[in-house]
Formats: C-alpha cells, sequence, structure tokens
C-alpha cells in the first residue's frame, strides 16, 4: 500500500514532485533525502498522520516501506 496522502508528505518535506517518489524510495535512491530533510520527512509525517515516533525510531525510517511499517505499529494506516 502506497497512499497518496503518505507520498505528499515525504514530498513536501523532501521539495520534490510526488511523481518521483516510487514505493521503495528511500534516502539512498532520492538524492535531496539527507539527514536533514530525512528530520523533515519524519516530522511531516507526524504531523499529516497525528503520531509521534519514538526516537530510537526515527533513524530506522529511512524508506518509504519503514514508514508504511510503522504507521501501521502506530495504527495510522
Amino acid at each position: 500500500m502506497y497512499e497518496s496522502k503518505l507520498r505528499q508528505a515525504i514530498a513536501e518535506a523532501l521539495e520534490v514532485a510526488p511523481e518521483v517518489l516510487a514505493p521503495d524510495a528511500s534516502s539512498d535512491t532520492i538524492e535531496a533525502w539527507d539527514s536533514l530533510k530525512h528530520l523533515d520527512v519524519i516530522l511531516n509525517i507526524e504531523r499529516s498522520y497525528n503520531v509521534k515516533f519514538k526516537t530510537s525510531e526515527i533513524a530506522e525510517l529511512v524508506s518509504v516501506a519503514r514508514i508504511e511499517d510503522a504507521l501501521r505499529q502506530h495504527n495510522a494506516l
């Protein structure tokens, strides 16, 4: 499941077009997704989905798939 709300939240944070974010997108495949932008991604997702990730989770959320899994664990998807 790769919903448009998640794609939009990540794209806004990275300042890229949503179309460039494939379901397997990650910090390894998207040049704009550096360590500073990673925090923007996390904050934007937390706002969009009304969740709060633990500090220990944040470093692991480096791909769309991992973010989706975390959102499911938080019952946000």
